[in-house]
């Protein structure tokens, strides 16, 4: 829909409605902030339409990680911030300003809709050194207020994509490449993957499996 040097795509999700969304970014220039959109199509895959993510100048730009929906029909997608949209994707709103700061090194790298209706983002905050560590901040009412459930944690190796197992546990991949489970209090080390932790991402199938 306009001149690009560059357009990436890293998720796609399809919403209760059949509606389908694809989730990434486009670059004008090679010397310019990459700038995250997401297509939507209802007409299952035929046709594409496009809309911009505010930004609020960030100096890197921004992409698209992951978009979901809650109950009401909301769409929430992350990646370095996190967004709402309201409207079916047609517009979008920066919901995650009391959670994480850009300019200070912190951002929302995944979100999630818990079995309970409320909304989970995964927060990465970098530190001085050059390492990040997570924390997991929780909303009950869409988006507007948060409070942190979990972290500090994993600190030196943080965590970009999690994941909510049928029992309640969170599931996380790190930057290592490894898989931690957090229950009832503990995280456990269950797998190591052996590639780079962005690059992880998890889907729950409608029988509760995780892949």
């Amino acid at each position: 829909d306009d001149p690009v040097t560059s357009i990436g795509l890293r998720t796609i999700f399809q919403s209760k409605s059949g509606a389908l969304y694809i989730g990434g970014f486009k670059s004008f220039t090679f010397s310019t902030p990459i700038l995250g959109k997401i297509y939507r199509s209802f007409d299952n895959g035929q046709s594409w339409t496009g809309a911009a993510l505010p930004q609020n100048n960030d100096t890197y730009g921004t992409f698209v990680r992951k978009i979901t929906e809650d109950a009401n029909g909301a769409l929430y997608a992350s990646g370095y911030r996190l967004w709402k949209s309201t409207d079916a994707g047609v517009t979008w709103s920066i919901i995650s300003q009391s959670i994480a700061t850009i300019s200070l090194g912190q951002v929302t790298d995944d979100v999630l809709v818990s079995r309970d209706g409320s909304l989970l983002a995964l927060v990465r905050i970098s530190q001085p050194d050059g390492s990040a560590y997570n924390e997991v901040q929780q909303s009950r009412d869409g988006g507007t207020t948060w409070q942190r459930i979990l972290g500090p944690m994993f600190q030196s190796y943080a965590s970009y994509n999690f994941m909510e197992a049928g029992d309640g546990s969170l599931v996380f991949s790190t930057h290592t490449g490894d898989i931690y489970v957090y229950a009832d209090g503990v995280f456990t080390k269950t797998a190591a993957m052996g590639v780079y932790g962005s690059n992880i991402s998890f889907m729950k199938a409608k029988d509760g499996t995780l892949y």
